[in-house]
């Protein structure tokens, strides 16, 4: 009853909006996402005084723990039909989404004239873990890194799609992790007494979580270090009841983050496990500390992947900056840490 009130509400508001103030749209499906457009709309905002529209799948309880003031509106459109027609009647200029397979999805263009900009929540490669034709109907593609460059490019020639404008964008989710972890190192080096592990898996059937999580936590706790487990918001949806019954069995020895939006713990970790998460690229770039990968089988998403003669960047950069171990070699991780 809660969201069909919010709706609304939140729809009469919107079209209390005047049309000269609904330019400049952006949908995220949670409140988090917002972390890869926070430097970006504080620029457009700063430079060109624009304020964005911002649509959302997930109700916000308290909007003062947003610390901005580049919005407009925050509307909770909810999912299903609502969210359908929002999509299909949108009328703005410029669209901007983290939100792959649009048009493939109930996520529809809308009837209007609107531009459409992708903008990346992840530095992992944009062919192994989406869909080969998740990028095709987007105007601009805001590329994270050269290596996504080489990949759209390929994918529109490979399957002879109408050639998107692909701007060198970078990741400034980096930036703000980088200044958060250099403005919090020098307090937290006086307060470590151990040694911090950060398991952060990715989510599906190569996960962390889906493969060996259990065995994982084993072996972990025989150590004296403080352990944290984040799984991937998607892992908490669909491996509800398992991770609830970890949680359960670990419950004194593991802590466990729910929250991927919290990254001021980053400083205290010595040592991130993983596998093929596109967080071990984050994480290295921000501490340029060590990570684990335990060497699941490689998450791939894309039906068509080994049409790419691309190797995915995760796959190259995990072999510099980390070290690789078995999933029958867990009961030897003390060894890597």
């Amino acid at each position: 009853m809660k969201k069909i009130i919010t709706i609304v509400k939140d729809l009469f508001r919107y079209f209390q909006i005047p049309q000269k103030e609904k330019n400049l749209t952006l949908f995220i499906e949670k409140i988090s996402d917002i972390n890869y457009f926070n430097r970006f709309l504080i620029d457009l905002y700063k430079s060109l005084d624009l304020k964005v529209v911002i649509l959302t799948s997930q109700i916000i309880e308290d909007k003062k723990k947003i610390n901005s003031n580049f919005e407009k509106e925050f509307i909770y459109i909810g999912s299903g039909l609502v969210r359908y027609l929002y999509f299909r009647f949108v009328n703005t200029k410029v669209f901007l989404m983290t939100t792959p397979d649009l048009e493939n999805s109930e996520l529809k263009k809308s009837i209007n004239q609107v531009k459409y900009f992708y903008i990346f929540h992840s530095l992992a490669s944009s062919h192994s873990i989406y869909n080969h034709n998740a990028f095709k109907h987007y105007d601009y593609i805001l590329s994270a890194s050269p290596q996504h460059c080489r990949e759209i490019r390929y994918l529109e020639k490979l399957y002879k799609d109408k050639a998107k404008i692909v701007l060198p964008f970078g990741y400034p989710r980096i930036l703000d992790l980088k200044k958060e972890y250099l403005d919090n190192s020098v307090n937290v080096k006086n307060k470590k007494t151990q040694k911090t592990i950060l398991i952060a898996p990715t989510w599906g059937s190569s996960s962390i979580t889906e493969t060996c999580l259990e065995n994982l936590f084993q072996q972990l706790v025989l150590m004296n270090h403080k352990i944290i487990y984040r799984p991937h918001p998607i892992s908490l949806s669909e491996n509800k009841n398992y991770i609830l019954k970890m949680k359960n069995k670990f419950r004194d020895k593991i802590i466990f983050e729910n929250d991927i939006s919290k990254t001021n713990y980053l400083n205290y970790v010595d040592t991130l496990i993983t596998d093929w998460s596109g967080f071990s690229l984050e994480f290295f770039f921000t501490t340029l500390k060590p990570t684990i990968f335990i060497d699941t089988p490689p998450k791939i998403k894309n039906k068509n992947f080994n049409d790419v003669k691309i190797e995915p960047i995760e796959s190259v950069i995990r072999k510099k900056i980390g070290t690789i171990i078995t999933i029958k070699d867990i009961k030897k991780i003390n060894q890597k840490i």
